[in-house]
């Protein structure tokens, strides 16, 4: 049985990145988000990121008011050039991505080993932890390219941009300057300190993460038979008589309610928001299944189904982090939780599992 839950890790992303090349990393409440240099093809992205910025968010990105500010710094994004790196961060909406934030970084002279920093993080996701990721990926970026400083100038109201600063754990000083600015120096070492904070980051995203395994908003367990037998259908079974009191779907398409549950016919016809699924359909429908569950917008998998090919495996475990689910399996018992919130048995087994 395999695991598999993505950290925050920051990875190297420079100009020798393949273009386009995704890194996939954790926001602080267990989203999963894809880092990746800039492409021409990011233009209307990167537009419509800044044209939905407030006036004031605009401001303190370009100490400049009006539209035509966003609209050539996402110019700026898109052209390659040897001195700066350029990246994005995305968000998966089912089928479609959305930039959710951009940062970059310049060479302030050819020979120099200081670089300018920027970012802006869209509204609406200000507080998930993107500005920090940015700053972490950029700053790996950077030392790849033998530069130690990074430098940036903000407005002194400019809290959050200093709240990211602060709480990266790198080494900064900052200094105020005539006319309600700030200049901040970053120096781009990788001590112990910084290590356990970047450490700390990244089991705050893991571990919320794994809040759609063991408290599901709701569970749909996939590939149940109407009658007793077969995993899926002992994985519903236990699921009711331990009591799992919060929404509970099968999904079948012969049936309209199994053991009283309600039953969809697919997974395309299940309600919103459900967090879990099981999957206990064959090797050959795994892929497909994962497929639509992503696309419905399940946040983790559980899959029981076993004997299933290496090649399945390996696409099944692309396919979840396409989508950013959390998957557990396949060829496992399924999940279990009991707490004082929760009582869960979603596994198969002869026996139900003790609630202590």
């Amino acid at each position: 049985m395999e695991v598999d839950v993505m950290t925050g890790a920051a990875a190297v992303i420079g100009p020798a990145a393949p273009a386009g090349e995704p890194v996939h990393a954790l926001l602080a409440d267990g989203t999963t988000v894809s880092i990746r240099p800039t492409t021409p093809r990011d233009l209307d992205g990167l537009n419509a990121m800044f044209a939905a910025l407030s006036r004031e968010s605009v401001r303190m990105r370009f100490f400049a008011s009006g539209a035509a500010a966003g609209r050539s710094a996402a110019e700026r994004l898109c052209e390659p050039h040897p001195d700066r790196t350029a990246l994005v961060v995305l968000v998966r909406q089912g089928e479609a991505e959305e930039i959710v934030g951009e940062g970059e970084a310049w060479r302030l002279r050819a020979d120099a080993d200081a670089a300018e920093v920027g970012f802006t993080v869209a509204e609406g996701w200000r507080g998930h932890g993107i500005g920090t990721l940015l700053l972490e990926h950029l700053a790996d970026a950077a030392r790849a390219l033998g530069i130690r400083t990074f430098v940036a100038e903000t407005l002194s109201e400019n809290l959050a941009m200093k709240r990211v600063i602060a709480s990266a754990g790198l080494h900064h000083s900052a200094t105020f300057e005539h006319g309600g600015t700030v200049f901040h120096e970053i120096g781009l070492a990788e001590d112990d300190t910084y290590l356990e904070v970047v450490a700390d980051r990244e089991f705050t995203g893991s571990a919320a993460s794994l809040e759609p395994l063991f408290r599901p908003r709701a569970v749909a367990v996939v590939g149940v038979g109407r009658r007793p037998g077969g995993a899926g259908r002992a994985i519903l079974d236990h699921l009711v008589a331990a009591g799992f009191d919060r929404p509970l779907f099968a999904v079948n398409p012969h049936a309209e309610e199994i053991a009283g549950v309600p039953c969809a016919r697919s997974i395309e016809l299940l309600p919103d928001r459900i967090d879990l699924a099981i999957l206990a359909v064959p090797p050959d429908a795994l892929v497909e299944a994962a497929i639509a569950g992503g696309r419905h917008g399940f946040r983790a998998l559980a899959v029981v189904t076993s004997s299933v090919p290496a090649s399945v495996r390996t696409t099944l475990k692309a396919v979840c982090r396409r989508y950013g689910m959390r998957l557990v399996g396949p060829n496992g018992l399924g999940v279990a939780a009991f707490a004082p919130d929760i009582a869960m048995d979603a596994t198969f087994g002869p026996h139900m599992l003790p609630a202590e």
